[in-house]
């Protein structure tokens, strides 16, 4: 049977390595296919034992290993001329700070990428072949267990975000504007954020919400269960994102465990956001203050609307963005 060997960016407490590398190869190894062994860059790699394993008609799958030490490229290169694996790169946002000399030796050395949204598409197109894209999917079972069943009438709802607030700032910060103008038009709502580390700039870019601003510093991440539950108190889930190449990048990775929970979404028109959500249907979308004022303040004064939105968001997750769906993808890639 053949091996798929997975470098991870971490361990499962970092979302993308949770879902493109663990959960993805824990299904294919489920589906009888394939052996699945997991290796985080974070630890130590036993590189003279691997390049006596691996053998031609094994799979390497790069999970973003983009800021591994330099030994580990040094294998690459050695395993690409001694056993020739099949080698995917695996991309699922492409930051500022990646060191570009890295990110070309691993096109390079790649026989195959997978990449998670259209605009990484778009740049992987222009230096290589064999680009597929697949989001970042969730085991939706897992979520919808702790589907939202109640769309509540009475105010103050919850407007949620989940995430790593300190690295995203930014994005936050488009938020500031939006919130006081729900304040000063009297609409009552409560801002529920997670992942906020206990980080001094967050706790002071809200502070004039005062004991409306709920946050958890962090979860147990790797904890499905506990994160969907947690999810599934949001009245309205959020993705503020600012029109940037980083940001474009990304996969829509929070609406999309919004949306597994039911709970109904408004995104900034950015990036993969504008491939995931049908603006009116399954979520709606946004790009100035005054869309995002109208569209929270819709959504707070109709929980019908909040609940059909919620409904179509969960189909679309089971239709494109669960783990059953992509499957296939990921078998016929590995091929």
């Amino acid at each position: 049977m053949r091996t798929i060997y997975f470098f991870t960016k971490g361990d499962r407490t970092v979302a993308s390595s949770r879902y493109r590398a663990y959960g993805v190869g824990e299904a294919l190894q489920a589906s009888g296919n394939f052996l699945c062994q997991f290796f985080s860059i974070k630890n130590p790699i036993p590189y003279t034992r691997l390049i006596m394993s691996i053998r031609a008609t094994d799979v390497v799958l790069l999970q973003r290993p983009t800021f591994a030490p330099k030994l580990f490229f040094l294998f690459l290169a050695i395993l690409k001329i001694t056993r020739r694996p099949l080698i995917i790169f695996d991309l699922d946002d492409y930051q500022p700070q990646y060191s570009r000399r890295r990110v070309k030796f691993l096109i390079k050395l790649s026989d195959k990428a997978i990449v998670g949204s259209a605009y990484l598409a778009e740049y992987m197109i222009r230096r290589m072949q064999n680009v597929e894209i697949i989001p970042t999917v969730v085991p939706f079972d897992q979520y919808h267990a702790y589907t939202k069943k109640e769309y509540r009438v009475h105010p103050p709802l919850t407007i949620g975000w989940i995430g790593d607030a300190p690295a995203h700032r930014e994005n936050l910060q488009l938020l500031d504007p939006i919130f006081r103008r729900l304040q000063r038009e009297g609409t009552l709502f409560q801002f529920m954020l997670i992942g906020s580390k206990n980080d001094a700039a967050i706790t002071q870019m809200f502070s004039f919400l005062g004991d409306k601003y709920i946050h958890i510093p962090s979860l147990p991440w790797d904890d499905i269960a506990t994160t969907a539950m947690h999810i599934s108190n949001f009245d309205i889930g959020i993705m503020p994102l600012k029109d940037n190449p980083w940001n474009r990048s990304k996969c829509s990775f929070k609406a999309i465990e919004c949306m597994a929970c039911g709970v109904p979404v408004v995104v900034s028109a950015v990036g993969e956001n504008i491939q995931l959500v049908r603006h009116n249907k399954n979520g709606m979308l946004a790009s100035t203050d005054e869309e995002w004022v109208l569209a929270l303040q819709q959504l707070m004064a109709n929980p019908a609307l909040r609940e059909h939105m919620g409904k179509e968001g969960a189909k679309t997750v089971v239709q494109n963005y669960s783990l059953q769906s992509v499957l296939q993808k990921y078998l016929k890639i590995l091929i």
